[in-house]
């Protein structure tokens, strides 16, 4: 086990470049899961022990501890307006908890649900719908509110991974057969295949937060940026020697954080496809990441699995909504 995780920056890089470091480790917190909330610096992580905690960003606290769940939550997801977080377990179970007070609002209908795993989820951009992808091969729509699936989607062999709601509506997932799909969320109609060299096909994928880029982690130690607007792709980042298995973009949607099991986390500039920095000593299995919705941290694990953040400088939140014009 390597004694500690050290980031380091890629020379040549300007002062606007962002650079990561060590703030804070959490010996015995061991992780399976991370994600944060599209503003602020909330973040929650799903544990070993099936607890999934919710945390605060700026001084590293925890805000609620949420037990229950039999086995490891894999699946997490803040709603976008930041006031639900859905968690999702190795038997199937989907919860959904108030973030206000950590109280569990309901659970999604098991039977008519998964027949494995929760692999990840991910909310609608209106907060009102959830997807969810099995170890099934299965993507099912929920409404928020309760329910059974209003459509489900089977990958047939396609080993779906990850999932992301774009900005058009559509939903976006990573397959291992192909590379990444995007179905009609309203029906389960596919709309679209990308498929990217044999033996590449995504482990995970990631949608920005605006919704318009997805990321595919790539089997081949790549790790590719697409245009979901226009099915190209806008990066490719070859910062790995071995299989990728983690994504995570900045809020502002300008880097991408990827994690592989050659133990390392590199940080890549969409803008261009270069790495900006490398992380050392990262789990073997792949370290989970999330960036707070301030842009200033990432949530990720060291090599003993323990909750690891560092701070990004300067921060890379997402832009602030243009202010609505006065009327004269």
């Amino acid at each position: 086990m390597l004694t500690s995780l050290v980031a380091t920056a890629i020379l040549g890089q300007s002062a606007s470049t962002p650079k990561v470091a060590p703030v804070k480790t959490f010996p015995g917190i061991r992780i399976v899961s991370a994600v944060a909330a599209t503003s602020g610096a909330k973040f929650a992580v799903g544990l070993e022990n099936g607890n999934v905690r919710i945390m605060n960003g700026t001084n590293y606290t925890t805000l609620f501890n949420l037990a229950g769940h039999p086995g490891p939550a894999y699946g997490l997801a803040f709603s976008p307006d930041g006031k639900l977080l859905a968690t999702g377990d190795e038997t199937g179970r989907i919860w959904i908890w108030n973030v206000a007070n950590g109280q569990k609002v309901r659970e999604l209908p098991r039977d008519k649900g998964h027949q494995r795993g929760i692999q990840s989820l991910t909310f609608s951009r209106d907060n009102k719908r959830i997807a969810s992808v099995g170890k099934d091969d299965v993507i099912h729509v929920w409404n928020v509110s309760g329910g059974n699936p209003t459509v489900s989607m089977k990958g047939m062999g396609a080993n779906f991974f990850g999932v992301g709601f774009a900005s058009t509506g559509g939903l976006v997932t990573g397959t291992l057969l192909e590379g990444m799909r995007i179905y009609n969320a309203g029906t389960g109609a596919l709309a679209s295949t990308v498929t990217m060299k044999p033996m590449a096909g995504a482990n995970n994928l990631s949608v920005n937060n605006a919704g318009t880029l997805a990321v595919t982690a790539g089997r081949d130690g790549s790790a590719v940026v697409h245009n979901l607007a226009t099915r190209a792709q806008a990066a490719k980042f070859r910062n790995h020697q071995d299989w990728v298995l983690f994504t995570a973009f900045t809020p502002n949607g300008k880097y991408v954080f990827t994690s592989s099991n050659d133990m390392t986390i590199s940080l890549g500039a969409v803008a261009n496809s270069q790495r900006v920095a490398t992380i050392q000593g990262a789990s073997m299995v792949g370290s989970p990441l999330a960036v707070t919705g301030d842009g200033k941290l990432l949530v990720t694990s060291d090599d003993g699995d323990n909750l690891k953040l560092y701070t990004i400088t300067p921060a890379q939140p997402a832009a602030a909504a243009p202010a609505p014009r006065r009327r004269r």
